[in-house]
């Protein structure tokens, strides 16, 4: 079996680190799992630039902010109108947020949105769902990853738990993503607060259903239907990285990764410690990171082995927060796919203790530029 080969280069300007391309890529897709864009076009408009109405009921501003950060990720346009005669998207109020999966023969496709709880991302769910992107948990394959509860789920809302045959559903190679904007929370529908999911993975319990921005696979999928672009030549994109929406003679690569064909880990900014590859022997390790700023760390252990951490932030008495969210966290990825959402976590009194499933973690910052802390200690742990 090919080790994973990590080439440093350096140099006075550049802390980068070039990937072996043969053994990463193996190492990268050793698992190769589905997503859950449904089979043929015909729930996927034809469309690149949507035209939409917001109902005078609904926070036009949500609505807006919830496209742009679509916008952002993919080649898709949204045109907002005032005549509803002229859009592809209405948004209306109702109770809960609620569309049908995408291009239907009824035009304008109605997008429900409560008028009594606001959220930007169930907003970018549902209009993810219009566009023809069906909910995570509805993969042939949740099984492995979820627990779902019919009997604590309201009836009329079972039709969106449903399980997709395979027939039914494109495969891309990419693995199952429970903070995916389209992933329901633990309580989705449910009757009197009881949880209609439950994941197998219980430190991924408290993310789902909560993210407010798309994850780097639920803009790959949007941009694998509407943004390819075949007859424009391009670089072989390496480590999950794909052809850009925007300018499709370039790669979009995962956020810490950079170069090309991203092959390069991108180099740490300042209020971030420089040295970002670890290695966990037998003999325990303690560190103290500057996490302050866009840091990606990675430690690795023997093949086959794992990684017993402990983590905690040391100066948090300013940065506490209640809500742990994308942007005031750092993201710990376990699993071998590295292009799938990892646990978040925040700067707090508590501590974080995990053992890794597998032979290596990396842990991703997006904090402002401050002078946050984080301490790890590590051990390699044998199977």
């Amino acid at each position: 079996m090919i080790f994973l080969i990590l080439i440093i280069v350096f140099s006075k300007n550049i802390n980068s680190i070039f990937l072996n391309n043969i053994s990463f890529t193996n190492y990268f897709r050793s698992h190769r799992q589905q997503s859950i864009v449904f089979r043929g076009s015909a729930n996927i408009w034809p469309e690149k630039e949507i035209p939409y109405f917001v109902s005078p009921m609904l926070d036009y501003a949500l609505i807006n902010a919830a496209l742009y950060r679509i916008t952002k990720e993919t080649c898709l346009m949204f045109r907002y109108k005032k005549n509803i005669k002229e859009s592809l998207f209405i948004y209306l109020p109702g109770k809960y947020y609620e569309t049908n999966l995408g291009r239907r023969k009824e035009i304008p496709h109605k997008i429900y949105i409560s008028i009594n709880f606001k959220d930007i991302g169930k907003v970018m769910r549902e209009t993810m769902r219009a566009l023809g992107i069906g909910y995570e948990h509805n993969r042939h394959d949740r099984n492995n990853y979820i627990m779902v509860f019919k009997n604590n789920i309201k009836p009329h809302f079972l039709k969106y738990f449903s399980k997709k045959q395979e027939m039914f559903i494109n495969t891309y190679d990419i693995t199952y993503d429970f903070r995916s904007i389209r992933h329901f929370s633990s309580h989705e529908y449910a009757k009197s607060s009881k949880n209609t999911i439950i994941p197998k993975e219980h430190s991924m319990e408290l993310v789902m259903g909560t993210s407010g921005y798309l994850t780097f696979n639920d803009a790959k999928f949007l941009n694998i239907n509407y943004c390819s672009y075949p007859h424009i030549s391009h670089p072989k994109c390496l480590y999950y990285g794909y052809q850009d929406p925007r300018v499709p003679t370039r790669c979009k690569c995962l956020p810490f990764l950079t170069g090309n064909q991203c092959d390069l880990i991108i180099t740490n900014d300042n209020y971030c410690t420089q040295d970002n590859l670890f290695y966990a022997s037998k003999t325990p390790s303690n560190i103290t990171l500057s996490v302050g700023g866009r840091c990606f760390f990675m430690i690795q252990t023997g093949l086959g082995n794992r990684i017993k951490m402990f983590m905690k932030f040391l100066n948090i008495r300013r940065y506490t927060t209640k809500k742990c969210t994308e942007n005031n966290s750092i993201e710990i990825k376990t699993r071998k796919d590295l292009s799938t959402s990892g646990i978040l976590f925040c700067p707090n009194k508590y501590d974080l203790r995990l053992t890794t499933p597998n032979d290596i973690v990396a842990i991703v910052s997006n904090f402002p530029q401050s002078n946050i802390l984080l301490n790890i200690q590590f051990v390699e742990h044998r199977v």
